[in-house]
């Protein structure tokens, strides 16, 4: 028998088209990776994917996981490290946006404070 074989890395981003198409336990394993490990929000997973956060929360809902965060807010540093992690797309022209991005959030807050963005 020959068999159709679909790899998927759930250690890197993906395009929402590709997430439709994985099986249900594996895009449950990839919003928790999201939330739980790279601490995204709706919102910044919304943006990953080309779609709108409310988009993630319904998906999110309908895959038996409810976050209830609506925006929570998320540190620099989260964001910093989300960022990086998203510069492994496979996208060049997202990649460099992101590089960009990267480089701007990087910069030091000029009152010293370590204020929270909302995302």
């Amino acid at each position: 028998m020959n068999a159709y074989v679909q790899v998927f890395d759930l250690a890197r981003p993906m395009t929402w088209q590709t997430f439709n198409r994985l099986p249900v336990a594996k895009q449950i394993e990839y919003i928790r990776f999201l939330k739980e490990d790279m601490n995204a929000n709706n919102r910044m997973i919304g943006q990953m994917f080309g779609v709108h956060g409310h988009t993630i929360e319904y998906r999110t809902r309908l895959l038996g996981l409810d976050y209830g965060e609506g925006s929570r807010l998320v540190s620099k540093a989260q964001r910093r490290r989300w960022n990086e992690w998203l510069l492994q797309g496979e996208d060049p022209e997202r990649s460099r946006l992101l590089g960009v991005l990267r480089r701007a959030t990087a910069k030091p807050l000029e009152t010293g404070e370590d204020r929270v963005d909302w995302a």
